[in-house]
């Protein structure tokens, strides 16, 4: 049984994985099969860093196809084109004619997972996060900045998009600090943008923090962001934390607590696998 490990959304295209790893399968199928991934848990050990950086957003455009296809429940496939080709004039004429940053952030979704032009679609987020403030803008901006390894634009877009509100920003920046070793401030600067997105609700925040202390064997600090973390719908927090109580590890030891945590773990685990996927237009809606 392997740990679990959640997707690299800050490296993975979700529209390409639909259309490669999945290229046998009708694109409804396609991009289920990506939706519904599976994990297994595992309770021998702490899990305090499964991987670098963490981005909900981007499945906005992993399941995008299918958003589209659910929403119009097309059987022809003409029907489905000219569909989407409408949505895409509809989605330029928000955007580029009524100036609206919410529809602007849909054509760059749009651009990106049904045309597959990123490059367009890049040039849609930045313009709307610089020219309008979309917080959602600015964070795909700093997605786009980092897989074009431009750590210092990726980072300048993701602490933007944090003070505009979006938490996954708070922690991408967070990360990006906390890993920035030449900086003496790296720590600091680090926990303060984790601290905000895990006020922003963000789990994996609140688990980073969580991960951060018991690097540093701060139980107390650790079981607290374990804890919050948990109730956040983190598994792998959950299952830290269920070791903390049948440790004693940080406060009281509780055998019954410690069950009850790994029974909360296998849940989320279960719902992880049982996904299907997002609803239309989720991209543009606050976090």
């Amino acid at each position: 049984m392997r740990e679990i490990t959640l997707p690299n959304a800050m490296t993975d295209s979700r529209a390409s994985f639909c259309t490669t790893s999945h290229s046998h399968l009708h694109p409804r199928q396609a991009v289920t099969a990506s939706c519904n991934r599976g994990t297994e848990y595992t309770n021998t050990k702490y899990t305090t860093r499964p991987h670098k950086f963490v981005s909900t957003v981007s499945q906005t455009n992993w399941c995008y196809i299918l958003a589209v296809e659910m929403a119009v429940d097309m059987k022809k496939e003409e029907d489905v084109k000219e569909f989407v080709e409408k949505l895409g004039i509809e989605y330029r004429f928000g955007c580029y004619s009524e100036k609206k940053a919410d529809v602007c952030h849909l054509l760059g979704d749009y651009l990106e997972a049904i045309k597959k032009d990123e490059s367009k679609a890049r040039k849609v987020y930045e313009t709307n996060c610089k020219d309008r403030d979309f917080g959602r803008s600015c964070h795909k901006s700093g997605t786009y900045a980092f897989k074009a390894s431009d750590p210092n634009g990726a980072l300048a877009f993701f602490e933007k998009a944090c003070g505009l509100g979006v938490s996954e920003s708070c922690l991408n920046a967070g990360l990006m600090h906390v890993n920035d070793k030449a900086k003496e401030t790296a720590r600091e600067k680090g926990l303060d943008y984790l601290s905000r997105g895990c006020n922003g609700d963000n789990s994996h925040a609140c688990f980073y923090l969580s991960g951060m202390h018991l690097h540093e064997r701060n139980m107390p600090e650790a079981r607290k962001y374990s804890e919050r973390a948990c109730n956040l719908g983190n598994m792998y927090a959950c299952a830290n934390l269920s070791q903390m109580y049948r440790k004693g590890d940080g406060g009281e030891k509780s055998d019954e607590k410690a069950e009850l945590y790994k029974k909360r773990a296998l849940e989320l685990q279960e719902q992880v696998k049982t996904q299907k996927g997002i609803s239309f237009q989720e991209g543009i809606k606050p976090v």
